[in-house]
């Protein structure tokens, strides 16, 4: 986030999940760059192409990004916050989308605790 800019927005593109039998659906959402999304609607001739939408954000976010670099991004708002202002980290989607996982980390399967961990800078 910019030292000018008041809303940032930042798109996730979760990974396809196997348990959920998403590992050999169609993949319909790419990072195109850092801060560009494109989205190609599937057509029944065939699934793997069709028409491409490009979106811009001011971050892109995908399987192959690590929360580091997510919490890269948001750091700012961490900072401020322990500075004393006001900041909101929004989460939206579906039930299911990896917003818990995305901003908090991977379950403690021994304890069941989510937990954020030492490695974001709050601890």
């Amino acid at each position: 986030m910019t030292e000018t800019s008041k809303v940032a927005v930042a798109v996730r593109i979760r990974p396809l999940l196997e348990k959920f039998g998403e590992a050999y659906s169609i993949k319909c959402a790419k990072k195109a760059t850092e801060d560009t999304i494109c989205m190609t609607h599937p057509t029944d001739d065939s699934p793997n192409s069709g028409k491409q939408f490009n979106f811009t954000y001011n971050f892109v976010f995908d399987d192959e990004d690590s929360k580091a670099d997510m919490y890269e991004a948001a750091k700012g708002l961490v900072d401020s916050s322990l500075d004393g202002h006001n900041a909101t980290l929004f989460t939206y989607g579906q039930t299911g989308s990896g917003k818990t996982h995305t901003v908090l980390g991977a379950v403690d399967t021994s304890s069941g605790k989510v937990g954020i961990g030492s490695q974001t800078g709050l601890f």
